[in-house]
This record gives structure tokens, sequence and C-alpha cells, in this order.
């Protein structure tokens, strides 16, 4: 289905109407206007930028934990620093309302932290890698790739315990992973020089196999980079069947 983009002249109006408005605006709302910018990959502005970075930090105490991975989610996607003094307040938000995060919501916020290059810390994380164990059996295709994504992108393992729940998951899921989510989940295991196991790595190939003809240039770049650093470390058969 065609995505019908409102067109720059609308769009303008709209940028400067919550310019003028942003100080009304509460959480939920303010959170909303961000997503709704990402969904349409369409730039706020720095003018639009500067003050709702100032309101978000100003009530974010009164985020809920799904209203601040949307904004940190739509941040991210856009390609937006939050800056120093918001993104401290957003990680302790994080770290208040974690427990309330579902899986869509988690891996977005794994995400978040690694596409801005801003890790959540050694706590953050350790709290993190422990609700992905909990919520792991709600995590779709996506949800998953985007967390051991992020786990390879910010440099950490994530743990043990995590990594088996991520492969037992990963397993279940191989057959409906697209380009993509395999690339990603491919690429991610040789970044962190895990082995993903004789059986996760033959539903790997089958899915490279399944999906190859859809896969674009990075896509293809990055199974191919995960398989040669798997294979130069020693971890799994990576010659295929």
């Amino acid at each position: 289905m065609m995505r019908l983009h409102p067109g720059e002249k609308l769009m303008a109006c709209v940028k400067e109407r919550a310019y003028v408005t942003t100080w009304g605006l509460s959480p939920r709302e303010l959170s909303e206007c961000m997503w709704s910018f990402a969904i349409l990959r369409e730039q706020p502005g720095d003018k639009l930028m500067r003050v709702a970075r100032e309101r978000a930090f100003s009530m974010m105490g009164g985020f809920e934990a799904q209203e601040v991975a949307t904004l940190l989610w739509a941040m991210a996607t856009l390609n937006v620093k939050p800056g120093p003094m918001l993104m401290t307040s957003i990680r302790e938000r994080v770290g208040c309302t974690v427990a309330q995060l579902r899986a869509r919501h988690l891996s977005r916020v794994l995400w978040a932290f690694a596409s801005l290059k801003e890790p959540p810390g050694v706590g953050l994380l350790a709290t993190l890698r422990s609700h992905v164990c909990s919520e792991m059996n709600a995590f779709g295709e996506e949800d998953l790739a985007a967390t051991l994504w992020a786990f390879a992108t910010i440099g950490r393992s994530p743990g043990g315990r995590t990594l088996r729940f991520i492969k037992d998951r990963a397993r279940m899921c191989a057959e409906s992973f697209r380009a993509r989510e395999v690339s990603q989940i491919v690429w991610a295991f040789g970044k962190l020089e895990k082995d993903p196991g004789e059986r996760l790595l033959e539903d790997l190939y089958a899915a490279i196999v399944r999906c190859g003809s859809g896969m674009t240039a990075k896509e293809v770049s990055n199974c191919l980079w995960g398989l040669a650093r798997l294979g130069d470390r020693g971890l799994g058969d990576t010659k295929g069947g």
C-alpha cells in the first residue's frame, strides 16, 4: 500500500504549529508527535527539536515506559541527538520503568541506544539484559534481530543466559526471518564473536537461501561479513551444507 506524504506546505504548517504549542503537550502527546515525524521520515527541524528536547526534559518524570521508549526510538530513527541532559534523564527514566516495557518497546530502546551511539551504562544494561529474558517469549522476528544487533553495535555481550534465550527464540522464528532480520543476526553473531551453534547456524543458512534473491547489497555484505568473521574465529561450521 502506498503511503501518502502530507507534502511540504502542509508539513511546514504543522511544524510551525507544533513549535508554538509544544509546551502544552503531555508526555504521551510529545512522544506521539515525535513518532509521527519518524514514521513520515520528516525532520522536525532545529527550532522545533530544541523546544521538544526542553519540554521532554521538563516532564521526563511523568513519562510512562512506552512513551519514553517511543520518544527515544523516534529520535534515533530521525538521527536526532537528545543531547547530554535529556539523554541522562532518558536513561534514568528507562531504568525506573523498564519492568513495564513489553517486547517491542524493549527492543526499540536497545536499538535506539545503539543507533544513537549512546550506551545505556553498566547498571541499566544489566537490567535490560534481565528483562530481555523475561520478555523473550513475546519477541517477534524484528524485535529479536534489533536486540541482538543492538548488543553487537554497542560492543557488549548479551551475557550467557540472555544469549541462550536469544538463540532458542531465533530457532523458533527462523522460518519467518526476512532478509534484513537474518542479515542483522548473522552480522551480530560475527561482531560479538559468539557461536550461534550448529542447529541455529543451519537455520540461518536456510533463511539466507530463502531470502537471498530479495537482499539488498548491504544485507548481502552483512551476511558475508558475519559468516567470514565466525569462520575466521573458528566459530560454527560456516561452510554450510
